[in-house]
């Protein structure tokens, strides 16, 4: 609904169709449902079709500008929700963005590096009160899980290195648990991240596993 509003502000014929929900309905769930995402994207109307701006969201930042000097952007909108973050949480939100699936706090520990005498579930409460992570209750077991806007900002603006050395650590871990036939205790899409997203010598580790 809110999407289809902005449509119509920019192009009073424009109606919803049921050709064109399922158009509506992906592009919405790619922006993660965000009210300002959504907004930007329904400007965008007047310039490209449903399915450009579903084949252009794959460079969300890009797309979702405006010439509007008063209107905040995607990317102005997690710059200020990451400023306001302590180094130290503003580290653990990069190193967590090189995960596509939800976590557990016992993955987390094996790829995220802390100083010593930090326990890192303060550090994700700090991220879950900053809406940065989502924290849920599912099959007796707590998982979090980071919006794909947020993680894709947070991997761009990660020092390479820092992303680099969190890989290794993820493909280290994710041999280990292949060695141990222990593949119970993680899903497939981190592997494959840890194969096809990884610098070469990283997914290296888990092939030769």
């Amino acid at each position: 609904e809110l999407f289809s509003q902005h449509c119509k502000q920019q192009l009073p014929t424009w109606t919803l169709t049921k050709t064109t929900c399922n158009d509506v309905l992906q592009i919405v769930n790619t922006l993660d449902r965000l009210p300002l995402a959504i907004k930007l994207a329904g400007v965008r109307i007047m310039e490209f079709s449903l399915t450009e701006i579903l084949t252009r969201l794959q460079e969300r930042f890009v797309l979702l500008t405006t010439s509007n000097k008063d209107q905040p952007t995607l990317e102005m909108a997690l710059s200020w929700s990451c400023e306001s973050l302590p180094s130290l949480e503003l580290s653990v939100l990069y190193q967590l963005s090189i995960l596509p699936i939800s976590f557990r706090l016992t993955l987390a520990e094996a790829i995220v590096e802390l100083p010593n005498r930090h326990r890192l579930s303060e550090t994700l409460d700090v991220l879950t009160q900053h809406n940065l992570l989502i924290r849920e209750h599912r099959d007796g077991s707590t998982l979090y899980n980071m919006l794909k806007s947020i993680r894709e900002y947070a991997s761009s603006q990660a020092n390479p290195n820092l992303l680099r050395t969190t890989h290794h650590r993820l493909a280290v871990h994710l041999a280990t648990e292949i060695k141990r036939d222990d593949t119970a205790s993680f899903d497939l899409t981190l592997l494959e991240t840890a194969t096809f997203n990884a610098p070469p010598m990283e997914a290296g580790i888990c092939c030769k596993h």
